[in-house]
């Protein structure tokens, strides 16, 4: 008997969470020894305040031959509006790319059945692997990067922006990026097929902000990163604004269910 069947046979009990400490300390794995986790901080806060940095301090000192400053832009506005358009676009790409074969690969390669055979519900599978994926989220991918960016920008101007509407901004764009974790999720619950799962949700990322229909963009994350500036500049949110907030978080949780209710009914 290997190590890793009698842990799971050691997962006793009834209910709709069995074996979700085994399945959830599982998940983890993938995201938090030592050497990857480190190597995941570096990449994010690198992508996300590499050209940030650049943007407030080398940018602004360049000049054209004849002496015009090459950036017209308050260099404090526009950094903050590349820093908030990197995160929300580069957060959601990074949990998609990470939760792309995170159901999809288990079936095909017959992990999910050999999990399932032990004393485990589906509803902890797919409960395990939401929870252990937004806590990697927010502490390797989003934190690390936030308390850096509000470093950068308290180096260029102090109070430039105070912590609590720069959270405020955040809280929102990984609100965006909860919104795609989920949605892959249940993609892989949908299909076998990576290609439409990166064709649904790749989609709606790159090509949702294009859709003319202004009640569907209402009710959709594809703005987001305008209400998330609209916090951090102290600007008060309109009804539109907090009607994305929202509904952004009901499709989350919409989701979720969504995807436990299809993987408790597919068959392997």
């Amino acid at each position: 008997m290997s190590s890793s069947n009698a842990e799971f046979q050691m997962v006793v009990g009834n209910g709709r969470f069995r074996g979700f400490n085994n399945l959830l300390q599982r998940e983890n794995q993938k995201w938090w020894p030592l050497r990857p986790a480190l190597t995941r901080i570096l990449l994010w806060v690198f992508l996300l305040n590499g050209i940030l940095a650049l943007s407030l301090f080398l940018f602004p000192t360049l000049t054209d031959p004849n002496g015009n400053p090459v950036m017209d832009e308050d260099p404090l506005q526009m950094s903050s509006q590349l820093f908030a358009g990197l995160a929300a676009v580069g957060l959601a790409i990074g949990v998609i790319v990470a939760l792309q074969d995170s159901i999809i690969e288990e079936v095909q390669l017959g992990t999910a059945a050999w999990i399932l055979s032990k004393p485990v519900s589906r509803t902890a599978f797919v409960a395990a692997k939401l929870v252990a994926n937004v806590v990697g989220l927010l502490f390797l991918m989003v934190l690390p990067s936030a308390l850096a960016a509000y470093g950068l920008f308290w180096l260029y101007e102090p109070g430039a922006f105070t912590w609590l509407n720069f959270a405020g901004m955040m809280a929102v764009v990984t609100l965006h990026a909860l919104f795609y974790l989920t949605l892959t999720l249940l993609m892989g619950t949908l299909t076998a097929r990576r290609g439409i799962l990166l064709a649904v949700t790749l989609g709606s990322l790159l090509g949702g902000g294009m859709v003319p229909i202004k009640a569907l963009v209402q009710i959709s994350p594809w703005q987001l990163q305008q209400v998330g500036l609209m916090i951090l500049y102290d600007m008060p949110l309109d009804s539109l604004a907090l009607t994305m907030i929202g509904a952004t978080a009901v499709w989350c949780v919409v989701f979720f269910m969504t995807a436990v209710w299809r993987f408790e009914r597919s068959e392997f």
